[in-house]
């Protein structure tokens, strides 16, 4: 059985590898070789979701990022504005939904190619994409792990070389598990450029993975501004209010419930929760529960690559001790029986649904109980939203419960960097002729677009939907 898996991941390998090259030269690229570089922006344009970013290198069309629109009722996923059988390439910067949900609708609709990505995004989608098929139908599709058949991934800083002599890199970006700066390498020699996409740009100063590297050179960068018009609160101060909140948990022998996102968040959680009882900081009797079969398979995989983590995340780690895996953790993955004190880990982040909604129910009408939100953004209408509003009655599956437990608000758990991370990085970029700032509602978007031409001099712009942007 092990030699046949090795085999078949062999032969996959291998076929990808032949596909890489000959994605750049198939018969419709011919159509439209030109000198003249032109980009796209399809999705999170005045919005943080629909990452999805049509580059024409002149020689070949990459897509940059497929995501799915996550604000939205779904209807907007099925349609693109070009034809998917036009694109031959698409690169990830990670798994998250709204950077890889609409990859089902490009297949189905003609692309055949491939999908670049860095370790383990495979495996992450693997999770990832069954479950928005489960939400948006309530089945997993067969077409969902065919699809995955076509990812592959690539290490960081080793660039791959298309037939065109389009290159590829990817660089660690820090957001979560896998995700990636895109650095796209094109053009003859004469006039080579070089696109910078920084993805989803991690928190570096409160995170559990490597920080991100430096980037020394770009004609054209597309930086990310969810908030690219704000600071975070200092992630020291944060985690310990944090912890101070959980110590309360404990010795009123209680529960605390922290409504957290499957991917990344339960597992910055879970190792803040590890530094918190392997330093002093918590006690060890807290009993941690992640309530989500999701976030379980999640949370192994984090386990399985822990070679991405902070050194002060993987000091003295053995087998049976990590963020991920050690004393009094129980991976469920289901509402069960509780031994307290309990911390108990669940989706959604916003409490609008799943376990999340369920334990709040059974929780909230209890003095004793502590609800701490990790997320700086509840949904306006979910019980998150009137919960950290003050709400005194809220509505969970349209019954009406009295709120008698605390509720406590971490919103510098973010993994998305601040402005002045952002400028920090992009001050060590020579060379930047266009800057393109997406993934931002408009005010941050405008503001960190104003903020590097002001500070940097660069042009700046906050795209603008199905725009066709010529590169310089």
């Amino acid at each position: 059985m092990i030699r046949r898996r090795s085999d078949e991941t062999i032969a996959r390998n291998l076929l990808a590898l032949i596909l890489i090259c000959a994605a750049a030269v198939s018969p419709a690229r011919a159509e439209h070789v030109s000198t003249q570089a032109t980009i796209r922006f399809i999705g999170a344009t005045g919005e943080i979701s629909g990452s999805c970013h049509l580059l024409d290198t002149g020689y070949e069309r990459i897509l940059l990022d497929c995501g799915s629109f996550m604000e939205s009722d779904g209807s907007r996923d099925d349609a693109f504005s070009f034809p998917p059988v036009s694109v031959n390439l698409v690169v990830l910067s990670h798994a998250h939904l709204d950077h890889t949900g609409r990859l089902p609708a490009l297949y189905a609709q003609g692309y055949t190619g491939l999908v670049l990505c860095a370790r383990p995004t495979r495996s992450i989608a693997e999770v990832m994409l069954p479950m928005q098929d489960r939400i948006k139908t309530g089945t997993s599709g067969s077409a969902t792990q065919r699809i995955l058949t076509n990812f592959w991934e690539i290490p960081f800083a080793t660039p791959r070389r298309l037939a065109t002599g389009t290159e590829i890199e990817l660089l660690p970006a820090g957001h979560i598990l896998g995700s990636a700066m895109i650095i796209v390498r094109y053009g003859p020699p004469e006039q080579r450029r070089t696109l910078v996409f920084s993805g989803d740009f991690g928190n570096d100063n409160c995170g559990i993975l490597q920080p991100k590297p430096t980037v020394t050179a770009a004609d054209t960068v597309i930086v990310e501004s969810t908030y690219g018009d704000r600071s975070h609160v200092g992630c020291a101060d944060e985690m310990e209010r944090f912890y101070n909140v959980l110590r309360q948990t404990a010795d009123d022998n209680a529960v605390a419930i922290i409504p957290s996102f499957v991917l990344a968040r339960t597992q910055k959680v879970l190792a803040f929760l590890h530094r918190g009882i392997r330093t002093g900081r918590l006690p060890d009797n807290l009993n941690i529960y992640v309530s989500s079969q999701s976030a379980v398979e999640l949370t192994k995989l984090y386990r399985a690559n822990d070679g991405q983590l902070r050194d002060e995340y993987r000091e003295g780690l053995r087998p049976d001790s990590s963020p991920f895996s050690f004393a009094n953790l129980h991976l469920t993955g289901s509402n069960g029986r509780l031994s307290r004190p309990a911390v108990i880990i669940a989706p959604s982040g916003d409490a609008s649904i799943g376990p999340a909604a369920q334990i709040i129910a059974e929780y909230v009408g209890d003095p004793t109980t502590r609800i701490c939100f990790v997320s700086s953004y509840q949904t306006p209408g979910s019980p998150g939203d009137a919960l950290t509003s003050g709400a005194q009655r809220i509505e969970i599956g349209g019954k009406a419960f009295w709120v008698q437990g605390k509720v406590y608000e971490f919103g510098g758990f973010s993994d998305h960097g601040d402005q002045p991370q952002i400028l920090e990085w992009l001050s060590h970029i020579s060379g930047v002729r266009q800057v393109f700032t997406v993934h931002g509602a408009p005010a941050a978007a405008r503001a960190l677009a104003e903020s590097i031409t002001q500070r940097m001099g660069w042009p700046a712009e906050a795209v603008t939907s199905e725009k066709l942007y010529v590169l310089p």
